[in-house]
């Protein structure tokens, strides 16, 4: 049955609307696998579904939207274009505010009567995989069974370093992780670090007694070991960020760097400027200056929580944010209104074409994957 129509029953039926073919197309669709069972029942089940059916049901249709979007995705931008389209609250629900009820596979049959089922052309979310040049230059492509002195290999996508206490001479060790990949590092000071896609941690294979200090680019989620006598020192570019203890986020992919506290306390020069940051700020650097932000901490944080979290963003960034997690090329055409804002919120693990679904339904654009590029164009 295709998801367009499936989709529709199971909104009429949690709307009471079902006419008796329609109850008998869904429960044939229910007694085909267990598993169409097991998410039908999932749905009915969610409290939060069911109250967005339920005022959805019971109240004006242009009301009801803004309170699913309200109860879902706080200061959200509306998207007129589904407004009035009941079918939307149901997709938005499974496969944005409900953390993915991913109801179907994307198979094709040989024939009408064929059991065998390939998958079509699709893209995995980022995966765990770095590389890493130690001191003396070496390069490691890390997985759980490398063998490199000082450093070892944790559970899948993370690696512990240690130092060695009769070493003199400080080299610099560097981990990059690619497009599509994280990785996560445990310094010898116990501070943990975790990269996201396209992004670089450089740290001296031994700290100096009276600072500890790495250089990073791209993005990097930091749980930094408090040591008042050693301050942790993250650079990048002109910005520097001296803390002694906290949890904090970088992100140094553009030129606008943007830090984000989660916890304690950080000190952020720029160039000129120096500005103390306390817990839920968000600072950007843009020219000379720091900027507070009005962003929400957990759209900062959401890449750590595999998130896509989208308040009030452009086509553009909805597009970086793509590109970065599954590796594609992204082409918009030229007549697209690149102003119009989104909000929302996608599972980074869920499957790209997924995720392009999703974002079909809810900006009446169509995205289109063609091996590893994605076309946007109007619908």
């Amino acid at each position: 049955m295709e998801r367009n129509r499936i989709t529709n029953l199971i909104l009429k039926h949690q709307l009471s609307s079902l006419t008796d073919e329609e109850l008998d197309e869904l429960m044939s669709w229910l007694r085909e696998k267990p598993e169409n069972e097991r998410v039908f029942s999932d749905i009915c089940n969610n409290k939060e579904l069911t109250e967005a059916f339920s005022t959805f049901n019971q109240a004006n249709p242009d009301e009801a939207w803004d309170r699913v979007l309200a109860n879902t995705t706080p200061a959200a931008t509306r998207i007129p274009y589904y407004r009035h389209t009941a079918a939307a609250v149901l997709v938005a629900f499974l496969l944005i505010c409900s953390g993915g009820y991913y109801l179907w596979q994307k198979q094709h049959t040989n024939s009408p009567t064929a059991n065998q089922t390939f998958t079509t052309l699709d893209l995995a979310p980022a995966k765990t995989e770095a590389r890493l040049i130690t001191a003396d230059g070496a390069e490691h492509n890390l997985h759980p069974a490398a063998d490199i002195n000082g450093f070892t290999p944790l559970t899948e996508g993370s690696l512990q370093y240690t130092e060695d206490e009769e070493e003199n001479t400080t080299g610099l060790n560097t981990l990059i992780t690619p497009e599509a990949a994280v990785y996560t590092i445990f310094l010898p000071d116990g501070t943990k670090a975790m990269l996201n896609a396209s992004s670089s941690l450089e740290f001296p294979s031994k700290f100096a007694n009276n600072q500890r200090e790495v250089k990073i680019t791209g993005e990097v989620y930091f749980e930094v070991t408090s040591n008042p006598s050693r301050p942790f020192i993250v650079q990048s570019g002109d910005l520097k960020i001296k803390v002694l203890g906290t949890k904090f986020n970088i992100n140094a992919y553009k030129r606008n760097k943007r830090i984000a506290l989660v916890e304690g306390k950080v000190q952020v020069e720029h160039l000129a400027k120096s500005q103390t940051m306390f817990p839920n700020d968000i600072l950007i650097t843009r020219g000379d200056d720091l900027i507070k932000s009005s962003k929400s901490i957990d759209r900062e944080l959401s890449w750590v929580d595999d998130l896509f979290f989208f308040e009030k963003d452009d086509l553009h960034h909805i597009s970086e944010q793509l590109k970065l997690w599954y590796g594609v090329e992204i082409e918009i055409a030229p007549n697209i209104n690149q102003n119009v804002l989104y909000s929302g919120k996608i599972s980074r693990q869920a499957m790209l074409t997924d995720v392009l679904d999703i974002l079909n339904y809810l900006t009446n654009l169509k995205f289109k994957l063609n091996e590893k590029k994605i076309t946007i164009t109007m619908n």
